[in-house]
């Protein structure tokens, strides 16, 4: 599987985070949110 393919399952959204919540510079957001 390439990094480019994703399987069905997966699902790609829009996290939905606090306009105050502290984001580290190259944090990636995985999982459920």
């Amino acid at each position: 599987m390439d990094k480019t393919e994703l399987r069905d399952s997966v699902t790609i959204k829009d996290p939905q985070i606090h306009e105050t919540a502290f984001i580290a510079p190259g944090a990636h957001v995985v999982g459920d949110v």
